[in-house]
């Protein structure tokens, strides 16, 4: 196969590395997907004042009007959240604040996560036409569907521009499409959630448009001075890091943006209730349970 006709492009973005690569694609299109994720950043992020979550975030109830990729991916979450019976929840910030992943992090008092709690729910989200409107409080967080999203949004385009196929990377959660030239799938490798970065237990493999996101309880911890460790997936009805049995889910979908949001789904629902969530997509999933063993489970493997 003539390597020649392979394209990459590195950059950071959404907080991490993402590597685009493709197969007969222009340097102009792979600069669009790199500016593409620059922007999805600008409007999405909660932390960079006067984005639109920023906006929303400080709205103090008010209808806010918002780009239309804002108004889609705030409509898919609060369709995803009740897919998930409301384990995937965009409306935690308040809750990752409290518990200051990423900074100073610190165990919250159980009086303030109910009141924190108070302030959740993707059921006080109203959108109407250009403009969305949060209950008053609310913190809405993007990170767990973002890069879903605009691996979406990028596949899209880099199909459209003419790349044959190709392979999206956004600090781990994965997009391929198209068929490889040589016609051999594409392998995806899932991380050891006991190894360092880089080092995996298992490969996914695909064919096509298909998403494999991961969630995991190993990237992000703390440890108090009792000697408990904590983890940053936080279970949207309790508050606290999830805590049903399982420290990764890998998700095969091909939607990216769903791909993400069942995988954080998983690890709060824990494998039984998972499963069950799985079975009605058409998806599939890997569960790593503590003790190492996983559970393969969908109708895509």
């Amino acid at each position: 196969m003539d390597r020649t006709n392979w394209r990459k492009i590195t950059f950071f973005c959404f907080d991490t590395v993402n590597t685009i690569t493709v197969w007969s694609g222009s340097e102009a299109a792979l600069a669009q997907a790199r500016e593409m994720c620059f922007y999805y950043q600008s409007i999405f992020s909660r932390f960079a004042p006067g984005s639109d979550i920023w906006r929303l975030n400080h709205s103090r109830g008010e209808a806010m009007r918002v780009a239309p990729e804002t108004v889609e991916i705030i409509s898919m979450s609060v369709a995803y959240s009740a897919l998930t019976a409301g384990a995937f929840d965009i409306t935690m910030g308040a809750l990752c604040e409290m518990w200051g992943f990423g900074r100073s992090p610190a165990v919250p008092r159980s009086e303030l996560l109910i009141e924190a709690l108070g302030k959740t729910g993707s059921g006080g989200i109203r959108v109407e036409g250009n403009t969305v409107r949060c209950a008053a409080g609310a913190i809405l967080d993007l990170g767990g569907i973002a890069k879903g999203y605009a691996a979406d949004k990028i596949a899209d385009m880099l199909t459209a521009a003419g790349a044959v196929c190709g392979i999206i990377n956004c600090g781990g959660d994965v997009l391929t499409f198209g068929a490889k030239p040589d016609g051999s799938p594409w392998r995806v490798g899932l991380q050891d959630p006991g190894q360092p970065r880089g080092r995996y237990s298992r490969i996914a493999v695909t064919r096509g448009r298909k998403a494999v996101a991961t969630s995991g309880v190993y990237e992000r911890r703390f440890t108090d001075r009792s000697g408990q460790s904590f983890h940053h997936i936080l279970d949207p009805r309790t508050g606290r890091p999830a805590a049903k049995g399982l420290v990764a889910a890998s998700v095969i979908h091909p939607c990216g943006a769903l791909a993400e949001a069942l995988a954080t789904a998983c690890i709060c629902l824990g494998a039984a209730e998972a499963q069950k969530l799985i079975a009605g997509q058409d998806a599939a999933a890997y569960l790593i349970s503590a003790d190492g063993s996983c559970l393969k489970t969908g109708n895509m493997l």
